[in-house]
């Protein structure tokens, strides 16, 4: 069964920076790399009113965790003609004072295999890369993503893929605990991988009122945002989009990678 999912820091309105300015963008972006399941970070009320995310449930269910929180920033979305929702959940994390880090998951099922496999999207505490302080509390995110994930491939003898805003490189302590713990990082183990970073910077508006972005130089090393993986599937594919309509709605390119499970 082949697989492509996607993570995308959407770039949540807190600056100012009003979505009506970019969801075409980003909607034009996810079509025309068509992922089966998406996780979204940033995800403000003002994303969950736009048009982009209308637009988005004519192919995508968004599994509802609404049990667990009032409002989800970090939201996945599935391929409704393609998979049937298992289970899913949300976990907050603890010692993070934010309550948009956290972890969103979903165990689905391919309706023409039957196989099934989990997902996690996810965002951890942001504040400066490599300051002892910022950096334990990333460590305690990934303690909980681990054990999380660890509960669900227990439980349910599947892979499990987690994809997001790790606020984080491949040498920061969380993401070290993480390969630790045995979880294998696609943009390294990929059959074909782009070695760029995946945060280029916010976009800047212009005086025609719209935001541009630009290519970062950065190399991977620098890569914040991570597609990481538990158990038996093949990554074949990891790609960093740098495409222009990607760069002018957000500061995160969006990933995907595409998997043999």
């Amino acid at each position: 069964m082949k697989l492509r999912v996607m993570a995308s820091n959407i770039w949540g309105d807190y600056f100012g920076n009003e979505v009506t300015r970019r969801e075409d963008q980003l909607f034009d972006v996810y079509m025309r790399y068509s992922p089966d399941v998406i996780g979204m970070q940033e995800a403000t009320k003002t994303w969950y009113g736009s048009k982009l995310f209308e637009r988005l449930k004519e192919k995508y269910v968004f599994t509802d965790v609404s049990a667990y929180v009032q409002h989800n920033f970090d939201p996945l979305l599935y391929d409704k003609t393609r998979f049937n929702l298992v289970d899913c959940g949300f976990v907050k994390y603890d010692d993070t004072p934010d309550p948009s880090k956290a972890v969103n998951w979903a165990v689905l099922e391919d309706k023409e295999s039957g196989k099934c496999f989990a997902v996690m999207s996810t965002h951890f505490w942001w504040k400066v890369i490599g300051d002892p302080e910022h950096d334990a509390l990333r460590v305690s995110n990934a303690r909980q993503l681990n054990e999380c994930g660890k509960k669900i491939r227990e439980k349910y003898g599947c892979p499990v893929i987690a994809f997001g805003d790790f606020n984080s490189y491949v040498s920061s302590p969380c993401m070290q605990f993480l390969y630790e713990n045995g979880w294998r990082e696609t943009q390294d183990c990929a059959k074909i991988a782009d070695k760029v970073s995946t945060h280029h910077g916010d976009p800047v508006r212009g005086e025609d009122g719209f935001y541009h972005g630009k290519p970062t130089a950065n190399g991977s090393e620098r890569s914040i945002d991570h597609i990481i993986f538990l158990g038996d599937v093949d990554p074949l594919l990891f790609r960093v989009v740098e495409d222009q309509d990607a760069l002018d709605a957000t500061d995160h390119s969006p990933i995907f990678a595409d998997f043999e499970i």
